[in-house]
């Protein structure tokens, strides 16, 4: 533990762990974490004098000490780090966790969710358990977390241990969605063509589109592209329809994804989505065809 300990400060000293956030808080943020960080030498020096249980302790409280402005911002300080590696079946971590949950620490929320998931619990209280986990994961959910958005979702879609409600499964993928996971989105797409939430309303189809395709380097994949550009031709209205080139153009041209180029070269070719244009089609082909050159599409 003390060689974990050890190597998260020299990892953050050594700058491969940012101390420093960024925005518009960032001097404040900054001075909270130099402050975090002299005091983690200090009790790192109290952990080698053989007093564990206080350096224990002390590393937690520091945790504690996250501005809420921060944890808002998805962040909490280095201490909080060394307490989520090392110290999860510490008596305090729960307490602290709850704490942090309850100010607005996703990341809190989904670990505490996940450590409770373990236990054994006795039938007596299993349903109190199972309603605190799941309100983890709704506040987590809140916090603007894609995972935790992901998790209740699925929860309530299945009725898996809660129940059953896919209006409330709807809610809280849009959520997760419209805070922009695009997983989440990719996910809810999914489960729209699906029809798991009902009938397809072409708003919904339009969001998770969106965010399950976003313009590079947020993210996003081939395949979450792909899907998105075929939601919109499947579902989407016929004003819609020319978001079937900018997902299929990302998928190509971000991911080298040689199907969307072929698709494309033919969209263009056809006029299917959009004015025909011969030349855009050719460079699509050709594209594709650097990508995967054995294609016979390339013949």
């Amino acid at each position: 533990m003390l060689d974990r300990f050890r190597t998260i400060l020299l990892a953050a000293l050594a700058g491969s762990l940012s101390l420093a956030p960024v925005g518009a808080q960032d001097d404040a943020f900054k001075a909270h974490q130099d402050r975090v960080f002299a005091e983690l030498k200090d009790i790192k020096a109290q952990r080698e004098r053989g007093e564990h249980a206080a350096a224990t302790r002390r590393t937690i409280n520091l945790c504690l000490e996250t501005p809420d402005a921060m944890l808002e911002q998805g962040r909490t300080n280095l201490a909080c780090s060394i307490v989520t590696s090392d110290y999860k079946d510490h008596p305090l971590y729960r307490s602290m966790a709850q704490d942090l949950c309850a100010r607005g620490s996703a990341s809190s929320c989904i670990s505490l969710y996940f450590q409770m998931s373990r236990e054994q619990v006795d039938p007596e209280i299993a349903a109190v358990h199972t309603e605190l986990r799941y309100s983890l994961l709704a506040s987590a959910c809140e916090a603007g977390d894609g995972d935790g958005c992901s998790l209740y979702g699925l929860a309530h879609l299945t009725g898996r241990e809660v129940e059953k409600n896919p209006a409330v499964a709807k809610a809280a993928f849009a959520l997760g969605c419209e805070r922009g996971n695009y997983e989440t989105c990719s996910e809810f797409l999914d489960l729209l063509g699906k029809y798991q939430f009902g009938p397809i309303e072409n708003a919904d189809v339009l969001m998770a589109a969106k965010g399950a395709c976003p313009p590079a380097p947020a993210g996003a994949s081939s395949k979450s592209c792909i899907a998105a550009a075929e939601a919109v031709e499947l579902h989407g209205e016929d004003e819609d329809q020319h978001l079937i080139r900018t997902y299929l153009g990302r998928a190509c041209s971000d991911f080298a994804e040689a199907e969307s180029c072929f698709w494309l070269a033919e969209d263009y070719d056809n006029g299917d989505s959009g004015p025909a244009d011969s030349t855009r089609a050719k460079n699509m082909l050709e594209t594709g065809c650097k990508l995967r050159p054995g294609d016979e599409a390339c013949a």
